[in-house]
């Protein structure tokens, strides 16, 4: 049991940690001093992104502008990138909405109801309110953290760097440029010169050209997906593993109450009451 003085100590605690949460703690952490640099990260995203769309949509008109049907399935390939495009968008959109829509769930709303329910612990001593209270706020810790850790593990991961990404979208438009060079000489030449083109080993180059552009645009989009989609998904199950150990460390566990003196006391009465049961039967 707390004495007077401890509970007053708690309270006070509480209640000073939830004011500063709400009115300073929020505002700092939402700022755009503290998230500049995220932001900026994550605008780079969005404009390599895009850029690589238009880069996909030009790599496919000129592939499928070589003469004959060689290159056909390599041009409706690359067409079909643009809803892979589509999607890491919008997880860059919904990173940068969770950017300042995180800080404000996390010390506005969490972790000061987290301290109102420590609060309330104090008169009615359940655990189950403790355990809440340690739930919610380092939830709202560990959820304001998602996107910036994310950001700054994609960034000093150089597989997964914007660089890399945007080297990987230089190649592709290299590419895609021999393709085009080489179409309009063959579109310069003679009608025989031309036949002969198509027939000889010209079809082929420029077909293995476009299915390396083919494999550039899908390196670069796998690293975004990787950037973008599996490496919070990551984040988040690493910090569900940190709640788990955490909890198990402090003896805080979903069946933590299964052993205190109560529930033994429930169980040896449940137990005597049966074989008093079976003595009356027989």
């Amino acid at each position: 049991m707390l004495d007077k003085g401890k509970a007053a100590a708690v309270i006070a605690a509480a209640l000073i940690a939830g004011l500063l949460s709400f009115f300073v703690a929020a505002d700092f952490f939402t700022s755009d001093r503290v998230l500049a640099g995220a932001g900026k990260s994550l605008k780079e995203t969005r404009t390599t992104v895009m850029e690589m769309t238009a880069s996909a949509a030009v790599a496919s008109a000129v592939v499928a502008a070589v003469p004959g049907d060689a290159t056909t399935p390599v041009a409706n390939k690359l067409a079909d990138l643009s809803g892979y495009l589509l999607v890491i968008l919008a997880a860059v959109y919904l990173e940068s909405c969770l950017l300042t829509l995180t800080g404000f769930l996390a010390f506005r709303i969490l972790i000061p109801v987290a301290c109102g329910i420590l609060i309330l612990w104090v008169f009615r001593r359940r655990k189950a309110l403790l355990r809440g209270a340690a739930v919610l706020a380092l939830a709202g810790v560990l959820l304001y953290s998602v996107v910036p850790v994310c950001l700054f593990a994609s960034d000093h991961l150089e597989t997964f760097s914007l660089s890399s990404v945007k080297q990987t979208v230089q190649d592709a438009e290299n590419g895609t440029g021999k393709i085009e060079g080489q179409t309009r000489a063959k579109e310069n030449k003679n009608l025989l010169e031309s036949a002969k083109d198509l027939i000889g080993t010209s079809a082929s180059a420029l077909k293995a050209e476009g299915e390396k552009v083919l494999g550039s645009f899908m390196d670069g989009i796998a690293k975004l997906i990787i950037r973008t989609i599996l490496l919070p998904i990551f984040i988040l199950l690493v910090y569900l593993g940190i709640v788990r150990t955490a909890f198990s460390m402090l003896g805080i566990r979903d069946g933590a109450g299964a052993g205190t003196p109560s529930h033994r006391v429930l169980r040896r009465k449940l137990k005597g009451f049966k074989h008093s049961g079976t003595g009356v039967s027989q």
